[in-house]
């Protein structure tokens, strides 16, 4: 299906046919401009043998083989038995990111069979404030949500199912002109049977992220991740992207119109008639 590029997807918010949904946003990502993975630990190594990362309590953040289904190639990805929630912090990344387009950040999350375990993915900048993140709620029923810089988290109706690893993006849609209409969408997928990634049921319409003229996406310097209860996180990416509508959605917009515009030639000379009858 031929889709059309949409741009600035909050400047047609309000053009949008009544009945029509957000569910059609569709989200291609280019190549990431940035990627963390964690094949420099061994099994049961803490965190901070990375170069740079940092914890709260490194021992309890550490290395371990990847749970079956394996979907990727990388010996070792990250986790915590611990049953409390567990914090480690990236070193700066070179993100690279211009603003006023659609950017995105991703993770691969695995959770294991506990309720309790999921794992929460936040986005900095230099100074540690939050630019918004996403997460696979760390308790029943585990779904997947994502918050701007509020840190309140909104959630869709999906829920993420254990022993399975999915790619979870946040795409925001920079608004070229104000940056406070800045727009964030979830998307996943799961990454042994779904090449494409879809929109969180429940979140279409996504959320404004709560950036001004001097804070936003673009400011992004280092992760900072939240994991609890045999959760597993791997390949952390930061990009551009394509967020797109289906053709069908721009003709169905065009059809609408032009059904209005045939009604209001119909009643003007409707009336035009009448006047010249009288």
């Amino acid at each position: 299906m031929k889709n059309t590029i949409v741009g600035s997807l909050t400047i047609l918010a309000g053009i949008l046919l009544p009945g029509e949904s957000r569910a059609a946003l569709i989200f291609t990502p280019n190549t990431p401009v940035a990627s963390v993975d964690f094949t420099g630990l061994d099994a049961g190594d803490p965190i901070t043998d990375l170069s740079g990362w940092s914890s709260d309590t490194p021992s309890d953040v550490v290395g371990a083989a990847p749970r079956q289904p394996l979907v990727n190639t990388h010996s070792t990805v990250l986790t915590t038995t611990n049953t409390s929630n567990r914090f480690a912090s990236s070193p700066a990344q070179p993100s690279g990111l211009l603003s006023g387009g659609t950017v995105y950040f991703s993770a691969w999350i695995n959770r294991a069979a506990s309720a309790s375990s999921g794992s929460r993915i936040l986005l900095q900048d230099t100074g540690g404030t939050s630019l918004g993140g996403f997460t696979i709620e760390p308790g029943s029923p585990n779904r997947f949500g994502l918050t701007g810089t509020d840190g309140v988290y909104s959630y869709g109706s999906a829920s993420a199912l254990s022993s399975v690893w999915y790619e979870v993006a946040l795409v925001i849609d920079l608004n070229p002109t104000d940056t406070s209409l800045s727009r964030g969408y979830l998307f996943f997928r799961d990454i042994a049977l779904q090449p494409d990634f879809q929109i969180v049921a429940g979140l279409e319409n996504g959320i404004l992220m709560g950036y001004t003229s001097s804070l936003d996406a673009t400011d992004f310097s280092k992760w900072s991740v939240q994991v609890r209860n045999g959760v597993q996180i791997d390949n952390l990416e930061v990009g551009t992207g394509i967020l797109a509508i289906p053709e069908a959605g721009s003709l169905s917009l065009l059809f609408g119109a032009a059904l209005a515009l045939v009604a209001i030639h119909r009643l003007r000379f409707r009336h035009v008639a009448t006047a010249v009858s009288h």
